[in-house]
């Protein structure tokens, strides 16, 4: 449990990036369908 000792900022942006990319390509196939 170091996550709340040390902060990882790295571990932070990494799983932001990917929720953000999969959000960004789940509204792209959305629109892409309609």
């Amino acid at each position: 449990n170091f996550g709340l000792t040390t902060p990882l900022p790295t571990v932070a942006l990494a799983v932001t990036a990917l929720v953000g990319a999969l959000t960004a390509v789940f509204i792209f196939q959305s629109a892409a369908r309609n």
